[in-house]
């Protein structure tokens, strides 16, 4: 008993078993506000600081081809974790002024 029950956990837990049957149909087609697309601006994976020229250009281009109205925010990526603190600083930095820059701040 306890072995069926162990394997039904983790037949569920693994997705060996379907159990998504409860979710609306427009659960994995989120509204147009909502389905932004994510670009790079910043490279999260070397040490290269970013100038806030490339910054700017970099989402210039990107709303370019995008269209325009498509770029509502400009965050960080979560990788900045793997860059020591000062790197991670001043690609911040750079990422903010590239921002004020691009929208004439």
């Amino acid at each position: 008993m306890i072995a069926a029950l162990f394997l039904l956990a983790f037949g569920i837990k693994a997705a060996a078993f379907p159990v998504n049957a409860w979710l609306p149909a427009s659960y994995h087609t989120p509204p147009p506000g909502i389905a932004a697309p994510f670009i790079g601006v910043v490279e999260v994976k070397i040490n290269h600081i970013e100038t806030p020229d490339e910054v700017a250009w970099r989402i210039d281009l990107a709303e370019k081809r995008l269209g325009p109205d498509r770029i509502a925010w400009v965050h960080p990526d979560c990788g900045f974790w793997m860059l020591k603190r000062s790197v991670a600083d001043r690609k911040m930095a750079a990422l903010v002024a590239g921002r004020n820059k691009y929208l004439g701040i």
